[in-house]
């Protein structure tokens, strides 16, 4: 019954937004002309908000249902815990552990990556909204830009966690080892499947930078405001079931 209704939510999801893969493609090829006829209301594309979301929709599916991340992230952790030690067997702690290593990772990617994107790049678009009366672009345009850019990076993710969920420790090392050496060597696909600055004009390249400076702001704040609230709510918990946390 679950398989039933998860296969018409995406039946109907793909169906309902036609131009989802041609807005794709576009992007890939020119994204300037993708956001322009966004702006326009040229309703050959999805709209950048609803892109943004649908992607991060079949996300959630995909990974909140049809993958047990808690095992998947278990088996890893603990295989790569043997590589280290050179044993199969962990005390208690180890396995304390790493089922909280498999939990967090549970959380992230079945419950938390999504909503934590959606938070930043509302964020981020405040800061950047105070940027752009240096630039000749309208607010509208910063809207689409970021959100189309946001949205099509969410694949980026997707192939990642599909990497993590299907393949072997080894593979899958081998896979991060090799993902790790092109970051480090600059190959700038691997972080962002169209980079930034290829949504603008060859002289504007200087909003590129207020774009990565927001990032970066609602980033940390988002982070610090998440602690802190992890720190008020284990408190308060602790302090109404003594020994929750300590």
């Amino acid at each position: 019954m679950n398989k039933t209704f998860f296969f018409t939510l995406f039946k109907e999801g793909v169906g309902y937004e036609s131009g989802l893969f041609r807005t794709v493609i576009d992007l890939f090829k020119n994204p300037q002309k993708v956001v322009e006829a966004s702006i326009n209301n040229d309703l050959t594309y999805v709209n950048p908000v609803k892109f943004m979301m649908t992607i991060c929709g079949y996300f959630v599916v995909v990974n909140g249902f049809f993958i047990d991340w808690k095992t998947v992230s278990l088996n890893h952790f603990r295989e790569i815990n043997s590589y280290i030690s050179g044993t199969n067997k962990t005390d208690a702690i180890g396995s304390k552990i790493e089922l909280f290593q498999a939990g967090f990772i549970d959380l992230m990617f079945s419950a938390g990556l999504i909503p934590m994107l959606i938070c930043i790049s509302i964020i981020q678009l405040y800061f950047i909204s105070k940027k752009i009366k240096a630039y000749n672009y309208s607010f509208e345009y910063i809207k689409d830009v970021l959100f189309y850019y946001n949205g099509l990076n969410v694949l980026l993710y997707f192939i990642f966690s599909i990497a993590a969920a299907i393949l072997s420790t080894k593979l899958f090392l081998l896979f991060y080892g090799l993902y790790s050496i092109l970051l480090l060597i600059g190959f700038r696909k691997v972080v962002e499947l169209k980079p930034i600055e290829l949504y603008f004009n060859e002289n504007d390249k200087e909003i590129a930078k207020e774009f990565k400076k927001s990032m970066l702001k609602a980033s940390l704040i988002f982070v610090s405001a998440s602690m802190v609230c992890a720190v008020i709510v284990g408190l308060f918990l602790d302090h109404l079931f003594p020994g929750y946390l300590f």
